[in-house]
């Protein structure tokens, strides 16, 4: 498999963030600047989503971002962690 697109498999730029949540990527980032969705990873100039944080930041009911990191942070993964 070509690396760029193992990439997009594991990371998503705004646009895909926004796609994977079903918003606009306009709304996508006013809520990243507002602090309410999952911190991003850095690569370089690229600011990426972890599409496995994604996953689990929704199945979580989509906490802001202070409270998102409180939950990863005792709950690991978040598996088996309710609420």
């Amino acid at each position: 498999m070509h690396a760029s697109k193992r990439i997009q498999e594991l990371a998503a730029d705004a646009k895909g963030a926004a796609r994977l949540i079903g918003v606009s990527e306009r709304l996508w980032r006013r809520l990243h600047a507002e602090g309410k969705v999952p911190r991003p990873i850095r690569l370089g100039k690229r600011v990426l989503w972890s599409v496995a944080e994604l996953e689990r930041w929704l199945a979580a009911g989509g906490p802001d971002r202070e409270r998102w990191e409180r939950r990863e942070e005792v709950c690991g993964s978040g598996e088996g962690c309710d609420g």
